[in-house]
């Protein structure tokens, strides 16, 4: 280490940083040399808890890989149970379990906006998404009981039908939100101040995007279509993931507009559960699209009570090791910017 540079440890618990988490950093002056990350620091051996508890039981810790993403790791643990089962999820049910999917992923993109526009210190923005997101966590509760860590899904359907009323809930809101939208184009979208800032910020390149499997909105952003709130992005930086996450919350609106009327009468689940299931011997590769990426479970069973094999492999830990190329040669203050605006998750990598 030369004489003109100064290493820097930012964190494990420091309020600029998405989580638990620390940065070893190397400056010269204020600009970032190099990173290096370290996790581990808030580890909860959630794989292995699921294999000493049964299969009914094993939701409620899918629950806390992620609490912001609890719904995903439900339906993609029920998902892999089904295959092995060999079970047909009642037509009612799979629509329920979309339009939840859609709710949780607006959930998910709203408060991303909302920690970006609070770390940049647009606080009228911040309140407005909040407004929004706080009417989905209601229509969580309205459903499944809790506002996150729902235990709301179950292999072979979900754990409860939907109450009367949810449905005109959800259309109201989508076409409540999809009013405001211009609202939210003039508040955050057509801001200069917000422009300059994450404008050409920690560009993800296709070459980094290529070795570290990358999906998700975060390479959405590297291509960004022309859309409505589109304003002059370069495609990849801090600027088209903001956009980009809105683009999708608007998508997601319409799309509910379109299933509540598409939820057939019948069954919500296939039968009575209890702690006595087992599930056949095999082994299964699940996974499913969340708001960050795909999350993808690789389940084995053993033919009892338990699963004998459960890992995890989720859109953050992915992410995380694009984070040096990211911030090299960035000036420190952009540090927590740059973290925040990949939608991390530190819970799903300290899994």
């Amino acid at each position: 280490m030369s004489r003109d540079t100064i290493p820097l440890q930012m964190g494990p618990i420091h309020s600029g940083l998405p989580g638990i988490m620390k940065l070893n950093l190397i400056l010269q002056g204020d600009v970032i040399l190099k990173t290096d990350l370290e996790f581990g620091y808030s580890h909860r051996k959630i794989e292995r808890l699921l294999q000493d508890n049964d299969w009914l039981s094993s939701f409620i810790y899918v629950d806390r890989i992620d609490s912001e993403a609890s719904f995903f790791y439900e339906w993609a643990y029920a998902q892999a149970v089904e295959e092995l089962c060999n079970f047909q999820v009642p037509k009612r049910a799979q629509r329920i379990r979309e339009i939840f999917a859609d709710l949780a992923i607006i959930s998910g993109h709203l408060l991303y906006l909302a920690r970006m526009m609070r770390i940049l210190r647009f606080e009228t923005a911040y309140h407005y998404i909040l407004r929004e997101r706080e009417v989905i966590l209601d229509l969580f509760e309205l459903l499944a009981g809790a506002r996150s860590n729902m235990n709301y899904l179950r292999y072979g359907g979900v754990s409860q039908d939907i109450s009367e009323g949810f449905l005109q809930r959800v259309f109201d809101l989508s076409t409540q939100f999809l009013l405001r939208t211009e609202e939210y184009r003039a508040v955050i979208f057509e801001n200069a101040s917000l422009r300059a800032r994450l404008s050409g910020l920690a560009v993800l390149k296709p070459e980094t995007i290529v070795a570290y499997d990358l999906d998700g909105p975060n390479v959405r952003a590297a291509t960004p279509l022309e859309s409505q709130l589109m304003i002059g992005s370069i495609g990849g930086d801090a600027l088209s993931r903001v956009e980009t996450r809105m683009r999708d919350v608007i998508a997601r609106f319409t799309h509910l507009r379109q299933l509540v009327d598409q939820v057939p009468p019948g069954d919500f689940c296939l039968f009575e559960y209890d702690r006595d299931f087992s599930v056949p011997a095999g082994e299964v590769f699940q996974s499913v699209e969340s708001y960050r990426g795909e999350i993808s479970v690789h389940l084995i069973s053993d033919g009892t009570e338990k699963p004998k094999r459960v890992a995890w492999r989720t859109p953050s830990q992915r992410i995380v090791q694009a984070i040096p190329s990211l911030l090299e040669g960035l000036p420190l203050h952009e540090a927590s910017v740059v973290l925040w605006s990949l939608d991390l998750s530190v819970s799903e990598v300290d899994k």
